[in-house]
């Protein structure tokens, strides 16, 4: 199924709560006309023991493929970590990771170390929240105006649109609108599972990877050569000490080069 150049990608997400689906589900799903799946790998307090199993099966089906990493108090940089580990084989495949910041004892700098995690990991990070959460729980910052934005906002109209605007985002940062899902009096449901629904800029999803990509090893490249300035400057005590980190940032540069690898191949 083609769809038409400037329209709108269909996505749903599900979370850990749906469990796997059922044999066929993604299938049948992707029939109807859906293009984007994004799959809940961390929730806060635990791991989607489904996440893999449902990305692999709905990519398989014909989707493009993406998750979320609800946040807490806690560390950012554990909570993409543990989602990284539930997406097992789908990491490389995913389109984006969603920063889901709905939870109070969320801190700027908790988001910030999120984002900053999925980029050393090689994937574009977007930010998905409420206007009644960043605004009415959080204080409504503009810190993260410059992330690309998806937001929830259950007006059942899948125009992807921005209203009321907050946090300092307009429409121009605005990747992805969910516009139907759970509620105390509404249970939306495809083939017998309920999902959230969600419209999603077409040419974020199938034309912005490359640019995301160079731009996010770019930043890895020069966060490598800070550190070795470092370490010259130290001596070898710091190079021990700071071993670990090394070959993390490495290992990022490596994924980002094998990503943007498979882009031009494709």
């Amino acid at each position: 199924m083609k769809a038409a150049m400037n329209a709108p990608v269909r996505a749903i997400d599900i979370s850990m709560y749906q469990r796997h689906p059922g044999e066929g589900w993604w299938r049948r799903v992707f029939a109807d006309g859906w293009e984007l799946a994004i799959v809940g790998s961390w929730h806060g307090l635990s791991a989607n023991p489904d996440a893999e199993r449902n990305l692999l099966e709905a990519k398989a089906a014909g989707f493009r493929i993406a998750t979320y990493v609800a946040l807490n108090a806690g560390s950012g940089r554990t909570a993409v970590r543990n989602g990284k580990q539930a997406c097992g084989r789908a990491w490389d495949d995913l389109v984006f990771v969603a920063i889901d910041c709905e939870t109070d004892g969320i801190t700027a700098p908790i988001i910030s170390e999120a984002i900053d995690e999925v980029k050393r990991n090689g994937l574009r990070p977007i930010i998905y929240t409420a206007n009644w959460w960043w605004n009415g729980h959080f204080g409504n910052p503009r810190n993260f105006r410059h992330m690309p934005l998806w937001s929830a906002d259950y007006d059942l109209d899948p125009t992807l649109a921005l209203s009321p605007a907050y946090g300092g985002w307009t429409e121009a940062e605005l990747v992805g609108k969910q516009y139907d899902g759970s509620t105390e009096d509404r249970h939306p449901m495809l083939h017998g599972v309920e999902v959230d629904k969600n419209t999603f800029d077409r040419n974020f999803v199938e034309e912005g990877d490359m640019a995301g990509v160079e731009e996010l090893r770019a930043e890895v490249k020069q966060t490598r050569a800070d550190l070795e300035k470092v370490i010259t400057a130290m001596g070898k005590e710091i190079v021990r000490r700071d071993d670990d980190l090394k070959k993390e940032i490495e290992t990022g540069i490596a994924n980002l080069e094998a990503r943007v690898k498979a882009l031009e191949e494709n």
